[in-house]
């Protein structure tokens, strides 16, 4: 495994241990949309006594800028139906781009866990889930905001900001994003598939899933790992 290679994919890790996993990614739920809220919840529901983890590979927010997002009146079916799944399983949120700066303390009322990294393991395999935008590592500009936005003396400076200037902030944020990725060649969105085995290496994991490309792929990597890219969610009302 060569360092070079080496991510960084957060410090906050879930470790699981036989456990039946709905794992689901890039649902970018907001407030202007309340059809897709309430289609997730309903679902989050059907999952209730079918799985012991409800696993959310990043991205459950299009953009999340402070506590105050979780306290929309649009968002209380989703978390009625987290309560639900949570009183006999568990409900994770492994952080993704769009809501990197959530964190566990603002979370407890709302019945799920939050962290950057999730191993999960059985009798068969080891497994690595993570949203995979770290290991997009040819995308420059990006990977230098996400560094930013793990730091803890700006997340602290964001949460010291006026919740009006946190929206102002996000709605800037989510129309960059928009615009910049109209903007990149292909080959800067690409996964550095030498990133994906040494993060597997490391952690002595058989496969890796992750999000963020919002189209499902599957691959091996080497002999000894498999890489799953999960499709973006799409809610039942718009499934053909």
């Amino acid at each position: 495994m060569s360092a070079s290679n080496l991510v960084n994919l957060g410090s906050q890790v879930i470790e699981l241990k036989d456990e039946n996993l709905k794992v689901v990614a890039d649902l970018h739920l907001c407030t202007s949309r309340p059809q897709e809220i309430v289609a997730f919840a309903n679902e989050v529901s059907e999952y209730c006594n079918q799985h012991s983890v409800l696993l959310i590979l990043g991205d459950l927010f299009d953009v999340y800028v402070g506590p105050e997002n979780l306290r929309a009146i649009e968002f209380s079916p989703l978390f009625a139906a987290f309560e639900q799944f949570a009183a006999t399983g568990r409900v994770v949120l492994v952080r993704g781009n769009r809501d990197v700066l959530i964190e566990s303390s603002h979370v407890d009322e709302f019945s799920f866990e939050v962290c950057d990294v999730v191993l999960s393991e059985d009798s068969q395999q080891r497994v690595l889930y993570v949203h995979g935008d770290a290991f997009c590592t040819a995308d420059l500009s990006y990977q230098r905001l996400r560094r930013a936005l793990r730091n803890r003396a700006l997340r602290l400076m964001l949460r010291l900001l006026p919740a009006a200037v946190r929206r102002h902030l996000g709605r800037k944020m989510r129309k960059a994003s928009v615009a910049e990725i109209a903007r990149k060649e292909m080959s800067e969105m690409k996964l550095n598939i030498d990133a994906v085995a040494a993060a597997a290496e490391q952690v002595e994991a058989s496969k890796v899933v992750i999000g963020h490309l919002h189209y499902a792929q599957h691959q091996q990597i080497g002999e000894n790992c498999e890489l799953v890219v999960l499709a973006a969610w799409q809610p039942q009302l718009t499934r053909g």
